[in-house]
C-alpha cells in the first residue's frame, strides 16, 4: 500500500486499498501538491532525483476541480546495482570504497552527477539500492594493500603497494569504462577485479611564473587554501589524493603507472570584487608515471588574464552618422 498526502495539510493523508485506490473528499478547488510514498518504489515525474532515491517519494501538482474524474499516479519499482570485488592478492576485499555516478541531460548536454559511495563488506560484496532507471558508471577508490583503506597523502616520498582506481568493467579510466544501463525494477550485477600495483612517489615544485623562480612566502601571500586536482590525460577527474605543502611549495602524491594532469588553483594576496581575476593563480602540468618515482617536475603558475574585447562599428553606420546633422 502507498501513502498519499497533500502538502500543507497534515490531516490529509490516505493509504491506498488493496487495489491501489484512494479518495479525498471536500478538497478545495485549485492547485494541490500530492505526495506519494511507498518503500521500494519511485515515481515518474519526480522533482528531485536525490529525494527519489533517498525516500521513494514523488510529488505531483494537481488542479482540483468540481466533479473531476479519477487521477492516477504511476510508481515504478526501484532498481539496484550489486557486485563482488576480488583482489589479486587473494585477501578479502573488505572496506573497499565504491563510487557510483549517474548520467543526466541538462540543457541538452551530458552531465555526470555523484549518486554516492558505499563500502564492501567482509565478503567483498557491495550494493546500491533505491535507484531509478538510467545510465550509471561505477569505480573503486584507491586502496592500500592489506589495510584496504584510502591511500593517504601522508605516505608520499615512499612507494606503497595498493589497488588503483578501477572502473567497471576492468578499466583504468572513465573513457574506457562500461556504462550500466539500468531498467526500472532491475537489479544488475557489476563485479570487479583489482590488481595490486606499486604507487610511486610524485613530487612537483610549484613556481611563481614561467621564469622558473620558486615562489617564496614573502612574494606569495595566500588568502585561502590551494585546490589541487588530478585527472587522466583525457581530463577525466581522478580520486588519488595529493598533498600541497605551503612551506616547501611542493605537491606530493603516490600514483600507479599512467598518464596524468595535475592542476593547482589559489588566491594571491587579498582579492577584491573589482579585480578578482588578477589575484587567481593557476598552474597545470602533464606527466607520466612509468615504473619509478617522478621527483623533478616543476610547475609554473600565473594569473588569469581577462579577455580583451574589441567593439567595431560597421562602416555603413559610420557613414550614416557622418551625414547626420
Amino acid at each position: 500500500r502507498a501513502l498519499i498526502s497533500i502538502e500543507g495539510d497534515a490531516s490529509a493523508a490516505r493509504l491506498t486499498d488493496g487495489e491501489g485506490r484512494f479518495e479525498f473528499s471536500s478538497l478545495a478547488t485549485g492547485p494541490h501538491v500530492f505526495s506519494v510514498k511507498k518503500p521500494g518504489f519511485g515515481g515518474e515525474g519526480a522533482k528531485d532525483f536525490a529525494a527519489l532515491i533517498n525516500n521513494g517519494d514523488m510529488e505531483r501538482n494537481v488542479i482540483v476541480a468540481s466533479e473531476m474524474g479519477e487521477i492516477s499516479f504511476m510508481l515504478t519499482p526501484d532498481s539496484a546495482i550489486r557486485g563482488h570485488i576480488e583482489l589479486s592478492t587473494g585477501d578479502p576485499a573488505d572496506n573497499i570504497m565504491v563510487q557510483l555516478i549517474r548520467k543526466n541531460i541538462v540543457n541538452g548536454r551530458v552531465q555526470w552527477s555523484d549518486v554516492g559511495e558505499t563500502k564492501t563488506n567482509s565478503s567483498g560484496n557491495y550494493r546500491f539500492a533505491g535507484l531509478s532507471a538510467g545510465t550509471y558508471s561505477l569505480h573503486t577508490l584507491p586502496a592500500k594493500d592489506a589495510e584496504t583503506v584510502s591511500v593517504a597523502a601522508s605516505s608520499v616520498h615512499n612507494p606503497v603497494n595498493g589497488f588503483p582506481v578501477t572502473y567497471f568493467s576492468e578499466a583504468r579510466d572513465f573513457s574506457n569504462s562500461t556504462q550500466i544501463q539500468l531498467k526500472g525494477g532491475e537489479e544488475t550485477q557489476a563485479n570487479l577485479s583489482l590488481t595490486l600495483e606499486t604507487f610511486h612517489p610524485v613530487v612537483v615544485k610549484v613556481l611563481r611564473s614561467a621564469d622558473g623562480d620558486a615562489e617564496t612566502g614573502a612574494q606569495h601571500r595566500n588568502s585561502g587554501e590551494e585546490i589541487v586536482t588530478l585527472s587522466d590525460d583525457n581530463g577525466n577527474p581522478l580520486t588519488y589524493p595529493a598533498d600541497y605543502n605551503k612551506s616547501s611549495r611542493e605537491i606530493s602524491a603516490n600514483l600507479p603507472d599512467g598518464n596524468y594532469i595535475l592542476n593547482i588553483a589559489g588566491f594571491e594576496g587579498l582579492p577584491n570584487v573589482q579585480d578578482l581575476t588578477s589575484h587567481i593563480r593557476m598552474g597545470s602540468i602533464s606527466f607520466a608515471v612509468e615504473g619509478h618515482a617522478v621527483e623533478n617536475l616543476r610547475m609554473a603558475t600565473g594569473s588569469i588574464q581577462p579577455p580583451t574585447v574589441h567593439v567595431r562599428q560597421p562602416d555603413s553606420l559610420l557613414r550614416q552618422s557622418g551625414r547626420s546633422r
